[in-house]
């Protein structure tokens, strides 16, 4: 008996897609690392403009440290008439 198989790809053909696949990743993990270093020798360049110690630069003004109180409602329950 006879298998035919269709719309498969040979063990080389996956080889050579994974291996292309590898090398887009590898360009951009090095692309990514540039851009990394990029941005941290631009941080170096302004000392003067760190961030402090304890001060939190996502935090805005508005935020509180505490979460708002939780008002105590008591339901009453009603009778059904």
């Amino acid at each position: 008996m006879q298998v035919m198989v269709t719309g498969t790809t040979s063990i080389e053909e996956q080889l050579a897609q994974m291996n292309e696949a590898i090398a887009k990743l590898t360009r951009t993990v090095e692309e990514k690392d540039l851009q990394i270093a990029s941005l941290v020798n631009q941080l170096d360049a302004k000392p003067d403009e760190k961030v402090r110690q304890g001060d939190n630069p996502v935090k805005r003004e508005n935020d509180e440290d505490e979460e708002p109180p939780v008002e105590n409602v008591e339901e009453t329950l009603k009778p059904d008439n």
